[in-house]
């Protein structure tokens, strides 16, 4: 089952990670959409601040190979040292209604993640054409 929601971001990231202190010097910025860590991850939005819709679901086997309308995807490992992994802004106001990504307790967990309109440009043209349309 997917479970989405409306979350607030800061600073064009938002994490996946348990409830343990963020280890920021071990980023990697290998890729443009996902920043993994020591443990736990940044998910790089298209907006500095504001509101983004979240989604999220946990899978007992890999997604099978599809086209979809997502404009970027990539897979990686995460690691979860608490046991809680979830999605989280690092607000008061991180959606509760998401599950945790770690059905299995602590340890390294393969995450797909997608996005779409992510870049400046893009979002322009879809406010635009959202204004016509009325």
């Amino acid at each position: 089952m997917t479970t989405s929601s409306v979350m607030f971001v800061n600073e064009g990231v938002f994490g996946v990670s348990d409830n343990a202190q963020v280890p920021t010097e071990t980023v990697r910025w290998s890729n443009g959409l996902a920043a993994p860590m020591d443990h736990g991850a940044w998910i790089l939005t298209g907006i500095n601040t504001g509101h983004v819709r979240v989604m999220a679901q946990c899978l007992d086997v890999a997604p099978p190979d599809e086209a979809t309308d997502w404009e970027e995807t990539v897979e990686v490992s995460v690691r979860s040292i608490e046991g809680d992994l979830r999605i989280n802004s690092g607000y008061d106001i991180t959606p509760d209604n998401l599950p945790a990504l770690n059905p299995q307790g602590p340890g390294w967990y393969e995450h797909d993640f997608f996005g779409r309109c992510r870049t400046t440009e893009e979002r322009a043209v879809r406010q635009r054409l959202r204004a016509l349309q009325g």
